[in-house]
C-alpha cells in the first residue's frame, strides 16, 4: 500500500507534465511546512487537490501492481 505522492504520480492522476507536478508537490510542502526531502502523504495531497483520498489510493495501488 501506499502512503506517499511522488511527481511521476502527480502526472499520472492530473494529465498534466512533469514540471507542473514538481511545482505542485513543491508548493504542498511549502503550505504544510513539509522538509524539502520529506513525503507529500495522500492525504494532504488530496486536502490540498480536492481528489477523493480512496480513489488515488486505488489508482497509485493499481499502478504499482503492474
Amino acid at each position: 500500500m501506499r502512503i506517499a505522492v511522488y511527481p511521476s504520480d502527480v502526472v499520472e492522476l492530473t494529465h498534466r507534465c512533469a514540471k507542473y507536478a514538481q511545482k505542485l508537490i513543491k508548493t504542498i510542502k511549502e503550505k504544510n511546512n513539509i522538509p524539502k526531502d520529506g513525503f507529500v502523504g495522500i492525504k494532504v495531497f488530496c486536502e490540498h487537490t480536492g481528489f477523493d483520498a480512496q480513489e488515488v489510493e486505488r489508482v497509485l495501488n493499481k499502478r504499482n501492481r503492474q
